[in-house]
């Protein structure tokens, strides 16, 4: 009489085993943190990745100012994106930062969604460890340098010969100081005429990275870094403002301030955002999205070189 139940059992877990299978299948959750070793008041990079199938509706993480013991000082959400089978990504990126000493625990974060059947779940982020270091920790061994000991003076005719000596090498070196500044104070007029404007270096670079073979060895993110990087510093130089410590979210919102059509200020956007997603999320993009990619970036080059400048090209080659 006992075979039944045993076949009833091993149903059950057979039916709940697939379910786990299914379930992992329809949503997946990552987190990661740049370094897991710090010191008092560094910056932490924690990336929180979500891959949903499509017909899955994901709610927005919300995280308030603090994750556990730390400070959250900057965010910034990646723009949503699909990969090669359909299934949705969504990124956020976290700037933590920590004022105390020791081993600290970055919490699960749990994310909402809905599924097909309209019924809320919750699925949860593993946890991750961090060790907070004091910046104070080489000042046992600074205090062991003593201080220099009393000169002596040292009986002889020699003295003099060692001013002597000591002030002609003063003299030559002051020299070549002031020759070396002279021959630049010349040489600056000359350079600043020869200077390249900002879209011709961008333009330049964008050719160079096309040609490297970056993408032929499979070294996509750093392909993709030097492409963003490219843009951000031209960014920042066509409109004359530092931008390449800037965030994605931040580049958006001082586009807006300068008066920059909100067109093109989406098209910048959506650029850095997905480079982000390769960057830091470690996204893996298609042929066909690295040319879409490496073309808007010409295309922001194209859409923000000032209007006179194309006018003079126009006249030129005509």
């Amino acid at each position: 009489m006992r075979a039944p139940w045993i076949i009833c059992l091993f149903l059950a877990l057979s039916i709940s085993f697939s379910f786990a299978q299914v379930n992992e299948s329809v949503i997946r959750v990552e987190t990661w943190v740049d370094k897991a070793t710090v010191t008092v008041g560094d910056r932490i990079i924690y990336t929180l990745l979500i891959k949903a199938d499509s017909d899955l509706e994901v709610e927005p993480v919300s995280l308030g100012s603090s994750l556990g013991a730390f400070e959250i000082k900057d965010f910034k959400e990646l723009s949503p994106q699909k990969d090669e089978r359909g299934k949705s990504i969504y990124g956020y990126q976290y700037n933590l930062t920590i004022f105390e000493v020791g081993d600290f625990v970055i919490p699960p974060v749990e994310v909402t969604y809905t599924d097909p059947a309209g019924k809320k779940q919750k699925i949860s982020t593993d946890k991750l460890f961090i060790t907070v270091k004091s910046v104070s920790g080489d000042q046992a061994e600074t205090a062991d340098i003593r201080g220099l000991k009393t000169q002596i003076d040292v009986k002889g005719g020699y003295g003099i010969y060692y001013l002597l000596i000591f002030g002609a090498v003063s003299a030559i070196a002051v020299l070549l100081f002031y020759l070396r500044r002279r021959a630049r104070a010349l040489e600056i007029p000359e350079a600043k005429k020869q200077k390249s404007s900002a879209w011709e270096v961008a333009y330049s670079e964008l050719l160079a990275l096309s040609d490297s073979d970056l993408l032929n060895k499979g070294r996509i993110k750093e392909y993709f870094i030097i492409l963003s990087e490219i843009i951000k510093r031209y960014i920042g130089e066509r409109f004359s403002f530092s931008s390449e410590d800037r965030t994605t979210e931040e580049l958006k919102k001082k586009l807006k301030k300068l008066k920059m059509e909100i067109k093109k200020v989406e098209l910048v956007h959506s650029f850095f955002s997905f480079c982000d997603l390769v960057k830091f999320a470690r996204y893996i993009p298609s042929p066909d999205e690295i040319d879409k990619a490496s073309e808007k970036a010409k295309f922001i080059v194209d859409e923000t070189v000032p209007k006179e400048e194309l006018i003079w090209e126009k006249e030129e080659v005509a």
